[in-house]
């Protein structure tokens, strides 16, 4: 008879890390400004993505996935999906979760509920979210959002089951693949400096003659 499973894990994390704010692997403004705001490769690569995210639309469907049963417009689920929020439309909603985590790594996605049921969807910045793990299980307790110019302390608290974080492959994650995930841009980052620099260099040549 198979071992039914506990509902732990045969390891913990280390007393430090319990409980306080994992910090980030970069900076993020650095990546958008010196990468997605002024490398052209990168930020063709990036939209490229992003406007093919954006070709299927986000539908709800119900029953069985495989004959699935797309559900009615009038289906508050299918609401949702054509209109995440008040600010946004399926593609825009879908498209900035998509270039963040391309160029971070990391998306989240905000659930912004009324009465048990979830009324809006929000994409989260990035560099504005740290993971707080909980001690003796292999979950997170919740996260942290800090507005502009507030250090953790000061940052809004949000539960797990709140947000929905979507990442990419950390090999080295400390929290065993609950942490952060891997920018895309980071193995390039070099690359790209170099490219940038060269662009730098070549307008100043043409322009001083």
């Amino acid at each position: 008879k198979a071992p039914q499973p506990t509902g732990r894990v045969p390891f913990t994390w280390p007393a430090w890390r319990i409980n306080n704010p994992q910090w980030r692997l970069f900076d993020y403004e650095t990546y958008v400004g010196e990468g997605f705001e002024m490398n052209p490769i990168l930020f063709t690569a990036i939209m490229y993505k992003v406007r093919s995210i954006t070709i299927t639309p986000l539908r709800a469907y119900s029953g069985d996935p495989t004959d699935p049963k797309l559900l009615p417009k009038t289906n508050a689920l299918q609401k949702l999906c054509r209109r995440p929020n008040a600010f946004q439309s399926w593609s825009e909603f879908m498209g900035l979760a998509d270039a963040c985590l391309n160029l971070a790594g990391n998306a989240y996605i905000l659930f912004d509920r009324k009465g048990g049921e979830t009324v809006g969807m929000y994409v989260m910045r990035p560099d504005r979210i740290v993971i707080v793990p909980k001690s003796d299980k292999k979950e997170i307790l919740g996260y942290m959002y800090l507005p502009e110019g507030q250090s953790w302390p000061n940052g809004i608290p949000y539960m797990a089951r709140d947000v929905m974080h979507v990442k990419t492959p950390n090999l080295l994650d400390p929290l065993d693949g609950m942490g952060y995930g891997t920018p895309s841009t980071m193995p390039s980052a070099h690359a790209l400096d170099v490219d940038n620099d060269l662009t730098r260099f070549f307008h100043l040549f043409f322009k001083n003659g």
